[in-house]
């Protein structure tokens, strides 16, 4: 074998292929022997990582939308209102779980506080028979 640059074990093959390089369209290899994406398949990937993305943040939307009683299918569902009409339920949720300690305080009830917390979500798909774990 000669040592010219178009031998296979000329030091000018030892690199990557380029896409522009004759037949290295589908054969493009990294240093590792593995084969490189093309761009088209990158474009592919992150489309349907994106797409897998929006899904998930929509199906978490929509559950909020299921928690917040205010949030009927009637009205707007736009994120900032979704996440207004959030903040306020969870600031009435709060302020009617301080209400209740304060009651039960003045009626002699001792209350411990490590014991105190409040899962919004956990009693929302308690109350409607829904189980979070497998999404039913």
């Amino acid at each position: 074998m000669s040592g010219s640059p178009s031998s296979p074990t000329s030091p000018a093959n030892d690199r990557p292929q380029t896409p522009g390089e004759a037949g290295a369209s589908d054969m493009v290899v990294n240093a590792n022997g593995k084969r490189r994406l093309t761009e088209e398949e990158k474009r592919e990937n992150h489309t349907r990582s994106e797409h897998k993305r929006r899904e998930t943040i929509r199906g978490h939307f929509e559950r909020i939308c299921a928690i917040v009683p205010e949030l009927d299918s009637s009205m707007s569902r736009s994120e900032a209102h979704v996440i207004v009409m959030s903040h306020t339920y969870i600031k009435e949720l709060k302020a009617r779980r301080r209400a209740l300690v304060e009651f039960l305080r003045s009626k002699g009830v001792e209350i411990d506080e490590s014991k105190l917390s409040l899962d919004v979500a956990t009693l929302d798909y308690t109350e409607n028979n829904v189980h979070p774990e497998n999404g039913t």
